[in-house]
């Protein structure tokens, strides 16, 4: 790894770019922690253009920490509904009651940053850089994309301890300019420039770049190899009661916990007709296959083969999906869509 050549003149010419070419991202408007809280949270595995409607329907309906800590799960849970990665919306709704009701305010140091549940040295680092000014780096995948064709960084990015390397690195540059400027602008270097294909010609850091001197930029970063994703298979059973689709909720605790979602299986479709009849207590009219749906997660992918089938009375376990006030999981919402069209 080589050395930051002038760590005073890159923290210069970074803020100074930043401050010129700066988006307009309704989170930067005020320097709120609670604002940096929720929109770093939104934003981890999402896309800032997915994530941005959704942001400011979050913030219409709780606009601080105080309205989010005294909200129900539900209504939080409901309102993160299609965002994804639905235990960002449990850590964020646990730390605004931590904040609340134990703390009285937010935390301005590192250590009790940290403490917060789903606050991890990034997100802290980015809270309290952005909203008070510490001059405590904030590193995530994009600055080590960055730093890493920067400082010719041959280790495995992934690797946090590696992270914490370049953290160290970082630590000069930021205290010898205003570190909300500095941290935001590494963060935006990294969204729009310093790309899996760089636009060096857009890139304020040419002059600190030892990749782009040395015409080494698709060399970096260097990523250990991914973890293959495990492929699970269900038979899912959308079930018309004549007041609705059942619903069943999810445990409390694992992937997509407390959110709701149509029956489904593991099996073949005769083992899912009879788990479901033995759950609950109705006979199904013969089922018809609609649609193979799949859906992503970060370390597997499912599969769910969708049949439609009517239940011969009205249940208190169906639903109509219109009016349903609870968060159903972004996987089973792609099949109410196909059933809206």
């Amino acid at each position: 790894m080589e050395k930051l050549t002038d760590p005073k003149k890159f923290a210069h010419d970074l803020s100074r770019w930043y401050r010129l070419n700066r988006r307009d991202l309704p989170f930067r408007h005020r320097r709120d922690p609670y604002e940096i809280l929720v929109s770093e949270l939104m934003l981890q595995q999402t896309q800032i253009a997915t994530m941005l409607p959704y942001y400011e329907r979050f913030m219409q309906r709780f606009p601080d920490v105080n309205t989010l800590a005294d909200a129900p799960f539900e209504t939080v849970l409901k309102m993160w509904e299609g965002l994804g990665y639905y235990s960002r919306a449990r850590y964020l709704h646990e730390t605004a009651r931590t904040i609340v009701y134990e703390y009285g305010a937010f935390p301005d140091t590192f250590e009790e940053m940290k403490k917060l549940k789903g606050v991890g040295r990034y997100t802290a680092g980015a809270i309290l850089s952005i909203a008070f000014e510490k001059p405590i780096p904030a590193v995530d995948g994009n600055v080590m994309r960055v730093m890493s064709r920067i400082l010719l960084y041959e280790k495995d990015v992934r690797k946090v301890k590696h992270m914490r390397e370049i953290e160290d690195v970082l630590k000069t540059p930021i205290a010898q300019t205003t570190p909300s400027d500095f941290t935001q602008g590494l963060m935006e270097v990294g969204a729009l420039i310093c790309l899996k294909r760089p636009r060096c010609g857009e890139c304020p850091l040419p002059a600190h770049c030892f990749a782009y001197k040395q015409k080494r930029q698709d060399e970096f970063p260097f990523k250990s190899a991914s973890r293959r994703k495990t492929h699970e298979h269900y038979i899912t059973l959308l079930v018309d009661a004549g007041n609705g689709y059942f619903l069943r909720k999810r445990p409390k605790a694992g992937l997509l916990a407390n959110m709701y979602e149509f029956p489904q299986y593991t099996g073949t479709l005769e083992q899912a007709i009879g788990a479901f009849e033995e759950d609950y207590g109705v006979k199904l009219s013969e089922p018809e296959f609609m649609q193979t749906f799949t859906h992503t997660f970060t370390h597997k992918v499912w599969h769910m083969h969708v049949y439609k089938a009517s239940s011969p009375r009205r249940s208190p376990f169906a639903h109509a999906l219109a009016t349903f006030p609870h968060a159903i999981s972004r996987a089973h919402r792609k099949i109410i869509d196909a059933l809206e069209e």
